[in-house]
């Protein structure tokens, strides 16, 4: 009798692990700073956002207004962020990180780092294959409403698919998924 076979269930399980391990080592700094999991979301957020305002971290972490604008006063108070008034509209407030901010993130950008370093020591061809599976799976998520909102060039208005490939109209470069853009600062979401 052959055994049953739980590829998909091991790899889901192997997904949540790796996540879990990710964000406990958030965790753990956020801990260390005084700060709560959602601060140290919105502090990453800012860090690789243009000018990102309220209504965009809201957007992006699938929170309210009001929890977001609450944790970035927090922020604020702590030296971690300044708002800054849109020279095109005064109504307009845009997040910036301080130098202190900064150092943060830093240490927040090591986690990431190792888990980046990892995947980088597969060989080119698995490390490839890893990424267009990965691709594949947050876009059937995204299909299905559970990854809100993915800043990638195939979730772009602006990527235009041609021949089997995808050009950006705003660059006009063919895009290839090795090289695809993540928060770049032209991407507007594709609207399903």
């Amino acid at each position: 009798m052959r055994a049953e076979d739980r590829t998909s269930e091991n790899i889901a399980f192997l997904l949540e692990r790796i996540c879990q391990s990710y964000r406990t080592s958030l965790l753990d700094l956020a801990y260390k700073e005084n700060l709560s999991s959602t601060q140290i979301e919105i502090l990453g957020l800012i860090s690789f956002l243009p000018d990102p305002g309220v209504s965009q971290i809201s957007e992006e972490l699938n929170l309210s207004k009001a929890t977001v604008s609450e944790s970035i006063k927090r922020l604020v108070e702590k030296g971690l962020v300044v708002m800054k008034t849109a020279p095109d509209d005064r109504r307009k407030r845009h997040l910036r990180l301080t130098p202190k901010g900064r150092r943060l993130t830093r240490k927040l950008s090591r986690t990431g780092s190792t888990i980046a370093g990892i995947v980088d020591s597969l060989p080119a061809g698995e490390k490839r294959d890893l990424y267009r599976t990965l691709l594949k799976v947050a876009k059937e998520l995204n299909d299905k409403g559970l990854l809100k909102v993915i800043r990638i060039c195939p979730f772009c208005s602006n990527a235009i698919p041609r021949k089997g490939k995808i050009t950006c109209k705003i660059t006009n470069r063919q895009l290839h998924p090795d090289h695809f853009s993540i928060y770049c600062p032209h991407f507007q979401l594709l609207e399903c």
